[in-house]
C-alpha cells in the first residue's frame, strides 16, 4: 500500500488514507499533512468521516510546525 502524507498549500483540496473507501490502512500506517496559507489566512478543517481504533489510532491537529501548539487530540 502507498505511504501517506505530504504538503498542501493550494485554496482547497482533500485527503484521506490510501485505499479509502474501498480498503482499510495497512497497520502502524503513520501520516502527516502539512498545510500551508498565506499570512492573514486560516485553514478550515472539515472532516466528513472518521473512523478509528480505540486502542491504536488518533488524530492530532497542530498550529504551527511545532508540537507545542497541539490544537486537539
Amino acid at each position: 500500500m502507498d505511504g501517506c502524507g505530504g504538503n498542501m498549500n493550494a485554496e482547497s483540496g482533500a485527503f484521506n488514507s490510501p485505499g479509502y473507501p474501498y480498503i482499510n490502512y495497512d497497520d502502524y500506517l503513520s501520516c502527516t499533512w502539512h498545510i500551508e496559507v498565506p499570512s492573514g489566512y486560516a485553514v478550515l478543517l472539515t472532516i466528513n468521516e472518521l473512523t478509528t481504533e480505540e486502542c491504536c489510532d488518533y488524530l492530532i491537529v497542530f498550529d504551527s510546525n511545532t508540537k507545542q501548539n497541539e490544537l486537539t487530540r
